[in-house]
């Protein structure tokens, strides 16, 4: 994590047991993370020095964060202006998580509503379907997870639920409202339901459960725990 931005970088290793940097950018889902681990934390101090920092950093008209930016600055600057879904709506879960941790400091809070506020996902939705993101000239692009159930969509769909995005007509097509769902012989002869992700992926299946408390949708919950038994 950066002195002086708050702020985790991509990637570092570690040579002859120094820190040493291999890439000092970062992303907004870079950012969710290390949000999420700092309230598993309790590092109230971070998770504030961070949220000061995201006040301060360049988004688009509509609120949304860039796909990278220098981590190592006080105002982290650009380096790649494609706006990217998944890593806006991973940031999103992430301030979601963060107020509701922090509901006792009106700082916390008053920061967190500013940044999830002005993000205005409508843009992003074309003809009913949540698209992948913006390019730097404004171009919309597809999203090839749309229509799956794997964590990007899932992530995606709650997102937008949880924002109750008015500035939609209607809630945009994420999941699959007739996604397959495959039966899996185990080598005991057990045939059991598998819901199969876009790539198949472990943390496709697992990773949204931790965030979104899917435990509550019943169907889901013995979807992963079967996925679980076949891996």
């Amino acid at each position: 994590i950066c002195a002086q931005s708050g702020l985790p970088m991509d990637k570092a290793r570690i040579v002859n047991g120094k820190f040493e940097p291999v890439d000092t950018s970062t992303s907004p889902t870079n950012i969710a993370y290390t949000l999420e681990a700092l309230v598993a934390a309790k590092d109230e101090q971070a998770i504030l020095k961070i949220l000061k920092t995201l006040l301060n950093m360049d988004v688009n008209d509509h609120g949304l964060f860039y796909a990278r930016y220098r981590a190592r600055e006080e105002k982290p600057s650009v380096t790649d202006k494609f706006i990217s879904t998944i890593d806006n709506m991973n940031l999103t879960v992430a301030l979601k998580i963060v107020s509701q941790a922090y509901k006792g400091s009106l700082e916390i809070a008053d920061i967190v509503n500013v940044l999830v506020k002005r993000q205005d996902y409508s843009v992003l939705c074309v003809n009913n379907r949540l698209m992948g993101g913006l390019t730097t000239d404004g171009a919309v692009v597809d999203w090839s997870v749309s229509g799956t159930l794997g964590s990007e969509a899932r992530t995606g769909q709650n997102v937008l639920m949880a924002m109750n995005e008015n500035r939609i007509n209607r809630m945009p097509i994420v999941m699959a409202p007739d996604i397959k769902i495959k039966m899996y012989v185990l080598l005991s002869g057990e045939r059991i339901p598998v819901l199969a992700t876009q790539d198949g992926a472990a943390f496709q299946m697992l990773v949204p459960n931790a965030l979104l408390e899917e435990e509550s949708y019943k169907n889901m919950a013995v979807l992963q725990k079967n996925y679980l038994r076949v891996i």
